[in-house]
């Protein structure tokens, strides 16, 4: 199945394969587990490439808005443009 993620057509960076499954995965935080409340955390539509088996991941429920998130090391907001957490340093590179 062929998806579009802000406004682009999803294309495999390995193979340049057009086709995907979609699912989804939780993304775990230390704080959230210690807690025990796992279930706050967000979760991340991930899209396999049917070609190659590629992995992509994107955190923003599929349609690539641009929402700020939480620093999955220590929890600070990060806007939409940041890769790199201005609190911890952490980054999702």
């Amino acid at each position: 199945m062929n998806f579009t993620i802000a406004g682009k057509q999803l294309t495999c960076p390995h193979c340049q394969s057009l086709e995907f499954t979609k699912s989804s995965a939780q993304l775990n935080t230390a704080m959230a587990s210690f807690m025990g409340v796992d279930w706050l955390n967000r979760s991340a539509d991930t899209y396999q490439c049917l070609a190659c088996g590629r992995i992509e991941w994107f955190l923003n429920e599929g349609d690539g808005s641009g929402a700020d998130t939480d620093c999955l090391s220590c929890g600070t907001v990060m806007k939409a443009e940041q890769s790199k957490c201005s609190n911890c340093g952490w980054n999702y590179q």
